[in-house]
């Protein structure tokens, strides 16, 4: 299995890289003069520039931006790691520059990637057979999403997936990873797309109803009963009128749509298997505007597109105060809200919860379950499940239905 190349840094400037250390004096004056030799940019000392160093941070050195063309590695120190701005990542790196930035390439075996990703993705503290199901998932995951590009495979961030290099490592997520050295998720003889998220709520969702794409056989919404333990299980989330307007006039104006006036209310057009929100309306005083679960979910901050609202108004407030925005407690009969600019005690009264309220509305109440997309493997799913008895092969062929667990050649 060929290394992998993964973005860590894209930056403007300077940056620290710390090589790990060397066994004798002869091989750190072996070193600079390696570097010396290929390097267009003079080792000073104690600098904050691009930093090579033994532990002790004996050896320094600064990287000129104009002065840098091209690419080269950094070999990596005795102890087989290089830390880069205070990060430790196995393998190497390749600094290279590339348009107007300055590049920081991973590159490192597979397995070492995993180790990075399953800590940076499950909590630790997870059962071992939800660790080694996260694994595989990563695993699989990864190789699905392999670019094209010259300059790297895949990125370092949740866009991809969180790798946070050697220091997340511990002992019980890289036995997860060796265990399942190599294996990987296919359907019909081809890697799968072994998406996953935090909490499901309590169902997984069809793929087609979340993003804009043809199903998949093996992304199909699927029960996962054991979640409450999740902190992400069910949440409230509390947004003001006048954010609601803010919000869809700017996506409005960004979008070149047509205006449709002051929001008066939404209706949820279609809802999923598990059941998200696929579409929903929402209803201005001139028009309406219909939007996919996962638009409106991400407009409000939503954790996810399993949804339901109720819109509240309330009497006049007799609390003032200058702090801001957003939690809800109890207070006297009753809630206290904190607002934009004043601290109001309210009495409230409900509204229906679909089409328009029958009076202006000041608040509107989402509740919801779950975190994230909700598309294959629900992490804490998985951990219910592993709780319950069941291995990791388990898990993953009920989150991926139809899959076949394959071992890797190594070549």
């Amino acid at each position: 299995i060929k290394s992998k190349k993964v973005i860590i840094l894209k930056r403007e400037g300077k940056f620290n890289v710390d090589i790990g250390s060397f066994s004798s004096l002869e091989e750190l004056q072996a070193f600079k003069l390696l570097y010396k030799s290929i390097i267009p940019f003079s080792m000073k000392k104690e600098v904050s520039g691009l930093f090579i160093s033994l532990d002790d941070g004996s050896l320094s050195f600064e990287i000129e931006r104009k002065g840098l063309d091209g690419e080269f590695s950094c070999i990596k120190g005795n102890r087989g790691f290089v830390r880069v701005n205070g990060v430790r990542y196995r393998g190497e790196i390749d600094i290279i520059k590339h348009t107007f930035s300055i590049y920081f390439i991973n590159k490192v075996s597979l397995e070492d990637y995993v180790k990075g990703v399953v800590p940076s993705e499950m909590p630790e503290s997870f059962n071992i057979e939800a660790l080694k199901a996260q694994a595989v998932a990563s695993r699989t995951y990864v190789l699905s999403r392999m670019r094209s590009s010259n300059l790297y495979d895949v990125t370092s961030t949740p866009d991809t997936q969180a790798y946070l290099g050697m220091d997340r490592e511990t002992e019980k997520t890289n036995k997860a990873v060796s265990e399942t050295e190599g294996e990987v998720l296919m359907y019909g003889g081809k890697i799968i797309t072994a998406v996953y998220h935090s909490t499901s709520g309590g169902f997984t969702e069809n793929n087609e109803n979340v993003w804009n794409s043809p199903p998949v056989p093996y992304l199909r919404g699927v029960e996962s009963p054991y979640e409450e333990r999740s902190p992400h299980f069910s949440w409230k989330k509390y947004v003001t009128n006048y954010r609601v307007q803010m919000v869809i006039k700017k996506y409005i104006e960004e979008n070149n749509l047509p205006p449709i006036g002051e929001v008066l209310g939404f209706k949820i057009l279609k809802k999923g298997v598990s059941p998200r929100v696929v579409l929903i309306e929402v209803i201005g005083r001139f028009g309406r505007l219909n939007l996919r679960g996962t638009t409106f979910s991400n407009l409000f901050g939503l954790k996810s597109t399993w949804f339901t609202f109720k819109f509240k108004r309330y009497k006049t407030p007799f609390v003032h105060s200058f702090l801001s925005v957003v939690e809800r407690t109890p207070f006297f009969r009753g809630t206290m809200n904190k607002f934009v600019g004043f601290f109001a005690a309210y009495e409230e009264k409900t509204y229906r919860t679909e089409g328009i309220p029958p009076r202006r509305w000041d608040i509107v109440e989402f509740d919801g379950k779950g975190w994230g997309h909700g598309v294959g493997m629900s992490q804490w799913g998985a951990e219910g499940f592993a709780e319950k008895g069941w291995n990791y092969k388990d898990i993953l062929f009920h989150f991926y239905q139809g899959t076949e667990l394959v071992k890797l050649n190594e070549d």
